[in-house]
């Protein structure tokens, strides 16, 4: 069982377990309550079975909702809401079985995310790069040759549009392909973009290209019970709202891992949901490391972000 599952299966136990404390405090309190509920329980049975057998209810229910008002009355008195002997659930959309409509619900996506994250080191990386603590000002200020734009005059819109994006950001939101030099501020931007994102409640997943395809090739090779077990995770890279990529092109490749990439790239594309990539390749060479529809989908569909300038891990 996943981690995200265990601590599903807590919650419910601990709703529980809350709610016949919360039961024996009021009983104890007044009996006549518990008789009530007793009662109750066998009228609302009653009630289906006259349902079932398409007899009169009208009594029946009478009978109800007179206990109901005695009940609500009864837990007035004594300063408990009338809900205080409802189950209380962390999660009230999927009542903490982490599934909505068929879908994993967002507080499993939050669960399954928590649990990926605490084992790397990607919440003390976002700690410290963020756009809190975003300086332009280590960027070059000056133009050199075939340069429109400075590296600083360049990141700036970058930053603007990302700010931008992040503050806009919905289902519809675009891909994004951020290529460029090494050193160039690739990496600590989309690490700008996922503090943010996750700081809105949106379930971002982050993960290096040679770690996502290596997740997905061990899967295609895994024995059958070892596939069940990691079915969710790897659906999860598909359901994701958002899913970052980061150093594209660092990653071994092959014809399963080219493979696995383009139905990442494409499923989440017709599934519409955002992927946003980071890069050392240049735009205009990915047909040279991966295939036509690898190239077609990013060139396609993605919107891109260059980033130039000197290596600031030299500086």
């Amino acid at each position: 069982m996943s981690r995200a599952n265990k601590i599903l299966e807590q919650r419910r136990a601990k709703n529980h377990k809350d709610l016949d404390n919360r039961k024996q405090e009021v009983y104890t309190s007044s009996p006549r309550i518990h008789e009530i509920e007793k009662e109750l329980e066998k009228l609302n049975h009653a009630f289906m079975q006259a349902l079932i057998n398409t007899k009169d209810t009208k009594d029946i229910g009478i009978q109800i909702e007179k206990l109901r008002k005695e009940k609500i009355a009864l837990m007035n008195e004594l300063g408990y809401d009338k809900d205080y002997l409802n189950i209380k659930y962390h999660c009230d959309i999927c009542k903490d079985t982490g599934a909505n409509n068929g879908k994993i619900c967002q507080c499993k996506k939050k669960l399954l995310i928590e649990t990926l994250y605490d084992q790397s080191s990607i919440k003390q990386r976002l700690d410290m790069e963020n756009f809190s603590n975003f300086k332009l000002n280590v960027f070059r200020k000056s133009r050199q040759a075939g340069e429109d734009l400075s590296p600083y005059e360049n990141m700036r819109i970058i930053k603007a549009e990302m700010q931008k994006y992040v503050k806009n950001y919905a289902s519809t939101s675009p891909s994004l392909f951020l290529y460029g030099q090494v050193g160039t501020g690739k990496t600590f931007m989309v690490n700008c973009i996922a503090k943010e994102l996750m700081d809105k409640g949106v379930s971002v997943l982050y993960q290096s290209a040679q770690e996502l395809l290596q997740t997905l090739t061990s899967y295609q090779f895994m024995y059958s019970e070892d596939k069940k077990q990691n079915t969710e995770k790897i659906e999860f890279i598909f359901s994701v709202d958002v899913l970052i990529i980061d150093d594209l092109g660092t990653e071994s490749t092959n014809d399963v891992v080219r493979a696995n990439l383009f139905e990442i790239i494409n499923k989440r594309l017709v599934n519409e949901k955002t992927t946003i990539i980071s890069s050392n390749i240049d735009l205009y060479d990915l047909s040279i490391h991966y295939d036509d529809r690898i190239n077609s989908r990013i060139m396609g569909e993605y919107v891109p972000f260059y980033f130039y300038g000197n290596d600031l891990r030299m500086a």
